[in-house]
């Protein structure tokens, strides 16, 4: 019994109409939020949205990341790749998802763009190593952000740095 379904995501997944895709998609992101997921499945969960979410368009991609941003228990593959997307998709999972870790964010402030780097910097509650990843390029527009933002730990060094911009 439990094969059915599997069989029948499979099926829906090798559909090449988009409207599909795209139902498929937001179904399946709806099914994780709607309640925690077991340690096993939720792997597999982000694995699919990944999959997905890869052959998805924008707005499906936008729709995908507003649902997983605000579910404590969305899949945390799905929520980083998001986060690294485009700066429209991933700028929903950086103001408001709970899911990025500190190492997330340090490697989104590393290998991210200067929108990626803007938005982080405006995350609430940000914490010292974040903050001071962010300022190291010393790009204006992020430590604008930095210093407008009343939340996040800066260190005296970065606050420095933001001061003479």
């Amino acid at each position: 019994m439990a094969a059915k379904p599997a069989d029948a995501l499979h099926l829906l997944a090798t559909v090449r109409d988009p409207d599909k895709r795209q139902q498929l998609a937001l179904s399946v992101t709806e099914m994780c939020v709607a309640q925690p997921l077991s340690p096993s499945a939720e792997p597999i969960a982000g694995d699919l949205l990944i999959t997905l979410s890869t052959k998805s368009d924008l707005d499906t991609k936008v729709a995908m990341a507003k649902k997983l941003a605000s579910c404590d228990w969305a899949p945390h593959s799905a929520v980083r790749h998001f986060a690294f997307d485009e700066i429209e998709i991933s700028a929903i999972i950086i103001e408001k998802s709970d899911k990025l870790t500190q190492k997330d964010m340090i490697e989104l402030a590393e290998t991210g763009s200067i929108e990626h780097r803007r938005h982080l910097a405006m995350r609430a509650n940000l914490c010292l190593p974040v903050t001071d990843r962010l300022a190291q390029p010393g790009e204006p527009i992020v430590l604008r952000a930095l210093a407008n933002n009343d939340t996040a730990e800066i260190s005296e060094d970065t606050l420095e740095v933001c001061l003479h911009v």
